[in-house]
C-alpha cells in the first residue's frame, strides 16, 4: 500500500511548533545570561544594567503622563485643537445657527465664525437698524464663512413678532387679523398670500433667506397667549390652508418658509420661554387636531420644533429633545421630510446645560440647533465635540433651495 504524502498544512504546523520551541529556548538562555551578568558580572555591569532599567522606567512614566494630559486636555479644549489643526484645509459646516449681540460683526466673533463655519445665522431686533447696515452685516456673515449657501434667518411673522423696526419697514398685521378681516376663504387666502409676498420681498432685498413662518399651531381659546393671534384659526383644515398661502407667498418672494411649531404649540398652558408646557391629551385626539395641520403641510421645506411635553407620547423629553416624537410623529406620522430646526434652545422649558441640549437635539433627529444669543465663550462651548452636518441634513437643505427656486420661477 502506498503511503499518502503529508499535506502542506501538516508541514506548516510542524514548522510552526519547531519555531515556537526554538524561540522559547532562546528566551530562557537570554534571561539566564541577564541574571548572571547582573549578579556575577561585577559592580560595573550591574550599575549599567540597573541604570538602563531606571531610565526606561522614567521614560515610560513620563510618556504615560504626557498621553494622559493630552487626553484630559482634549476633552476641555478640543475646540482649540480642532481650530488650530494644520490639516483643516476645508471647513466642515456645523449643524448650528448662531445669533450675535450687536449691529456689526466684531473681529473676535468674525475670527470664531471663520474657523468653525456654522450653518447659518439668525437676526433679531438687536441686529437691525436700517437697510444698508443689515445688508452689510449679512455680507460680513458670508465673507467670514466663505459660503454662498449660508442660511440667514429671521423670525418675522407680523403682528407682535416682528424684528424689522419702524419707520424703515412696514408693520405687518398678525396672522389672526388677516383672517378676521373677512371675506370668502379664497379671498382670505389671497390676502395672506399677498401680505407674506410683500413681507418676503423686503427680507429678500436684505439678503435674508429663511423666515420662521408660518405658524400652523391651532388657536386654542383657553391656552396661554404665547401663540394667541399668531395662529390663523382654530380649525385644522383652515389653519393648513392659510399657512400654505403664507408659505407660498414667502416662497414666491424668494424666501424659504419654516412651518412651526411641530408637532403643535397651540395647546400650551404656560409660556415655554419661562417653563415647560405639558399637554396631556391622548395621541389619537392630537392626531385629529393639533398635529393635523402639520401633516397637511408636510411637503414644506423647513420646520421648527416645539418645547412641549406630551406625556402620552414621551413622559420624559419635550418634543425638541424626544427621539420618539421626532421619529414616530414628526418624521413618520406627519411625514415631514424637510429641514428640522429647533426653536430657541435658551428657553427655560428645556433642562440641562446648553451643550447638553445641543447634543441631545441633534442626536434625536433635529437637523439644526438654534443658538440664538450668548457671549462668545458660550458659542465656543456650544461647538466643542460637534460633528459636521450630516449628509442627509445637507440633502434636505439642498432640496429646500430647489423648492424656493421653483417657487420664484413659477
Amino acid at each position: 500500500m502506498r503511503r499518502k504524502n503529508p499535506s502542506l498544512k501538516s508541514y506548516l504546523l510542524k514548522d510552526r511548533d519547531c519555531a515556537l520551541e526554538n524561540l522559547n529556548r532562546r528566551r530562557e538562555i537570554t534571561t539566564t545570561r541577564f541574571i548572571r551578568q547582573l549578579f556575577f558580572g561585577g559592580p560595573e555591569v550591574a550599575t549599567v544594567i540597573l541604570g538602563f532599567l531606571f531610565l526606561t522606567f522614567v521614560a515610560f512614566t513620563q510618556t504615560k503622563k504626557c498621553l494622559s494630559d493630552i487626553f484630559k486636555n482634549s476633552q476641555t479644549s478640543s475646540l482649540h485643537s480642532y481650530l488650530s489643526s494644520p490639516f483643516m484645509d476645508k471647513k466642515p459646516v456645523l449643524p448650528i445657527i448662531f445669533g450675535i449681540p450687536g449691529l456689526e460683526l466684531e473681529k473676535e466673533w468674525a475670527d470664531f465664525f471663520q474657523k468653525v463655519s456654522p450653518f447659518g445665522f439668525i437676526l433679531f431686533a438687536r441686529n437691525l437698524k436700517e437697510p444698508k447696515q443689515i445688508i452689510r452685516l449679512v455680507q460680513q456673515f458670508h465673507e467670514v464663512c466663505d459660503r454662498e449657501d449660508l442660511a440667514i434667518l429671521i423670525d418675522e411673522e407680523g403682528g407682535r413678532v416682528q424684528r424689522l423696526p419702524q419707520p424703515n419697514w412696514k408693520r405687518y398685521p398678525s396672522a389672526r387679523s388677516l383672517v378676521e378681516d373677512g371675506g370668502t376663504e379664497e379671498k382670505i387666502q389671497q390676502r395672506i398670500h399677498q401680505n407674506y409676498w410683500q413681507l418676503g420681498k423686503g427680507l429678500k432685498d436684505l439678503g435674508i433667506t429663511v423666515d420662521a413662518a408660518p405658524v400652523a399651531d391651532l388657536l386654542i381659546p383657553d391656552a396661554h397667549d404665547v401663540i394667541g393671534d399668531r395662529a390663523f384659526a382654530s380649525d385644522p383644515q383652515d389653519v393648513a390652508a392659510f399657512a400654505r398661502a403664507c408659505a407660498n407667498g414667502l416662497g414666491e418672494a424668494g424666501v424659504i418658509p419654516t412651518v412651526k411649531h411641530l408637532p403643535g404649540y397651540g395647546r400650551a398652558a404656560v409660556d415655554p420661554h419661562e417653563e415647560l408646557p405639558i399637554v396631556r391629551e391622548k395621541e389619537d385626539f392630537l392626531k385629529k387636531s393639533d398635529f393635523l395641520p402639520f401633516q397637511m403641510l408636510a411637503d414644506l421645506p423647513w420646520g421648527m420644533t416645539s418645547h412641549l411635553l406630551f406625556p402620552e407620547l414621551d413622559d420624559k423629553w419635550p418634543a425638541t429633545l424626544s427621539k420618539k416624537i421626532i421619529s414616530d410623529i414628526i418624521r413618520d406620522w406627519i411625514g415631514f421630510e424637510g429641514v428640522l430646526v429647533t426653536d430657541c434652545l435658551f428657553m427655560k422649558a428645556l433642562s440641562g446645560t446648553m451643550p447638553e441640549r445641543i447634543q441631545r437635539c441633534l442626536e434625536v433627529g433635529c437637523d439644526l440647533a438654534l443658538h440664538s444669543h450668548g457671549e462668545l465663550v458660550d458659542l465656543e462651548r456650544a461647538v466643542v465635540g460637534m460633528q459636521p452636518i450630516s449628509d442627509l441634513s445637507w440633502e434636505r437643505w439642498e432640496k429646500s433651495l430647489d423648492w424656493v427656486n421653483e417657487k420664484t420661477n413659477y
